[in-house]
């Protein structure tokens, strides 16, 4: 069964809708939130339906975590595997 989507809501969460940061580091580099929306673009149908955000925001999360504290060995591997899939060599 197909459901129905909202494509103003689409379009208002890939262009509009906030980049969740860590609060200690709230500022996010520019080529980084250029990057963020075109993901969010890419999976928003997605990303509305379920309600969640993508794995390249959950990478911009840490990101900004990693600047404040460091991570232990779980949370460095999560890390590693978001950098090394965004950002390959």
């Amino acid at each position: 069964m197909e459901t129905k989507v909202d494509f103003e809501l689409v379009f208002k969460y890939s262009l509009f809708a906030p980049i969740i940061v860590d609060p200690r580091w709230p500022e996010v580099p520019e080529r980084l939130r250029l990057l963020v929306k075109a993901h969010r673009m890419a999976s928003a149908v997605k990303c509305v339906e379920e309600e969640m955000a993508t794995e390249f925001e959950a990478l911009v999360y840490l990101h900004t975590a990693s600047l404040c504290v460091s991570f232990d060995k779980v949370w460095f591997r999560i890390y590693l595997y978001l950098f090394n899939k965004y950002f390959p060599k």
